[in-house]
């Protein structure tokens, strides 16, 4: 099911997908669109759109939290858990 790409910080409209669980929050190959590079930076399930941005790694991207499992620290033992919890991600294909 076709869906539309909006640039995510101005709403403007940059072209079609071909559905939004083809995409993933960080993903950068496959979006085909010029003047990149372009990342996925939110997705809204409900009305079949990809939000995409130049601009992946600032600090005010609309995705505030998530939920992981099976975490392994590097320090090898588990910390004392906070409400909140700073980290990085980083994406390897």
């Amino acid at each position: 099911m076709e869906g539309v790409l909006l640039e995510a910080e101005t709403g403007d409209y940059l072209g079609n997908h071909r559905g939004f669980w083809f995409y993933t929050i960080g993903q950068r190959q496959g979006l085909r669109l010029p003047g990149g590079p372009w990342y996925v930076v939110e997705k809204d399930v409900q009305n079949n759109v990809v939000f995409i941005s130049r601009n992946y790694f600032s600090l005010d991207k609309r995705r505030r939290t998530f939920r992981v499992g099976s975490l392994k620290w590097f320090s090898g033992s588990t910390p004392e858990m906070q409400d909140r919890l700073r980290c990085k991600i980083c994406h390897v294909e």
